[in-house]
């Protein structure tokens, strides 16, 4: 056993070697050929490795048949690293590889690398200027065919994310807002409130762009909370100030192993009705305190397109739609009309916000139901050019929406 391994990490030494030197040797090439269809998976991963140092031509060649092979790791090891594979390789046909991976493919693994890689060629072909819009074109165009397979939540999630990311690069209005936006928040702190005066060109005619754009954005990074009118103000992350709820609570819940020097009355506040939610701040297990973003596995985030309950009171708190933006798309909250409605609702959401709570984290469809039922419209919309919306999501939160 020792020596066979010992021999692996051999063969897989060999194949830099070849590499580094493919030109000094007539016979090299066809040696290296013999690597890559060697039998183990790590040697011919080992060959992928070095694809950006190979001669152009060797490269297209060797690429076209790693991205066949028959282990994920090999083929998700090509789109490791696509930007050095640039100098090798054209984007247009690197755009074409994954297009056959997104369309082929079935490993979870390998699509996420794809796709990720998807991103950073967009961008790459975005700074390098008109000559290669057309490769965002294509991956587009791939993505919206890929999201018409019948694909698990988890990956229909990352695929609107990779998705929102190329649309991003081939906006220039939206690449516009996004320079505003990171300008104004890259050293904001936490729940600091900053006024935001460039954006009230795009407000309220491209609004929806600009909510896009922070989901985007959000993706990586704390949420982020927009305040229209015509002097606009953002918030970066989570503002958590005194809620009814939460003294409640607190209140019934005695108990010895509280934090302490902690404030335990506070709730999650919305500075404005623009909200883009982080895609990764979340809670991996439950806590003792409801209302928490809690990740579900199956999902692999924990559904920032459903509404937390410290949004539907924000909605009932400014009595106006508070619209949610994530990379699936939009999802609307309309408080009832007239105070006393409102108050209500407020009242009956406070009273069972743990019960509430719970249901958003295990059973999402009677949690949209019991905020129907106390008159908040939840409507979901995809963006415009998105031809195959999510159909988990989409599902979701239609179900009893006509009710």
């Amino acid at each position: 056993a020792q020596l066979a391994d010992n021999d692996l990490f051999l063969r897989r030494h060999l194949v830099q070697i070849l590499a580094r030197n493919i030109t000094r040797d007539e016979h090299f090439p066809n040696l290296l050929a013999r690597l890559g269809k060697d039998e183990s998976g790590a040697v011919r991963q080992a060959l992928a490795d070095v694809l950006p140092i190979l001669p152009k031509s060797l490269a297209v060649l060797h690429c076209q048949a790693l991205r066949d092979d028959e282990d994920p790791q090999v083929r998700a090891s090509i789109f490791a690293d696509i930007l050095k594979l640039l100098d090798v390789i054209t984007p247009n046909r690197l755009a074409a590889h994954i297009a056959h991976i997104l369309a082929e493919d079935d490993d979870e693994f390998v699509l996420r690398i794809a796709m990720d890689a998807s991103t950073h060629l967009a961008a790459h072909c975005r700074h390098a200027g008109d000559d290669h819009d057309d490769v965002i074109k294509e991956l587009q165009h791939t993505f919206q065919e890929f999201q018409s397979r019948d694909l698990s939540p988890k990956v229909l999630r990352w695929a609107d994310e990779a998705y929102e990311q190329i649309w991003l690069t081939s906006d220039p209005q939206a690449i516009e807002i996004a320079q505003i936006l990171r300008e104004v928040t890259h050293d904001q702190l936490e729940a600091d409130i900053r006024p935001i005066r460039a954006l009230a060109q795009f407000l309220p005619d491209q609004s929806e762009t600009v909510g896009r754009v922070m989901a985007v954005l959000a993706q990586r990074d704390f949420g982020l909370s927009l305040k229209k009118g015509r002097r606009p103000s953002i918030q970066r992350g989570e503002w958590f100030k005194r809620r009814l709820w939460r003294i409640l609570f607190e209140g019934s819940s005695a108990a010895t192993d509280k934090r302490q020097a902690h404030i335990h009355t506070t709730g999650r506040h919305y500075h404005g009705t623009v909200i883009a939610p982080s895609a990764r701040m979340a809670e991996l297990a439950p806590t003792k305190v409801p209302g928490e973003p809690l990740v579900e596995a199956s999902e692999g985030g924990w559904r920032n397109y459903l509404p937390l309950l410290d949004q539907a009171l924000s909605a009932l708190d400014h009595g106006d739609a508070i619209e949610i933006y994530t990379s699936a798309g939009i999802t609307e909250l309309q408080p009832p009309e007239g105070f006393g409605a409102r108050a209500r609702a407020f009242l009956a959401i406070t009273r069972r916000f743990a019960d509430l709570a719970q249901l958003r984290n295990r059973e999402p469809t009677e949690f949209l139901a019991a905020l129907r039922a106390l008159g908040i419209s939840i409507k979901f919309r995809a963006y415009p050019d998105v031809t195959v919306p999510n159909r988990h999501i989409s599902q979701m939160l239609a179900e009893g929406e006509a009710e």
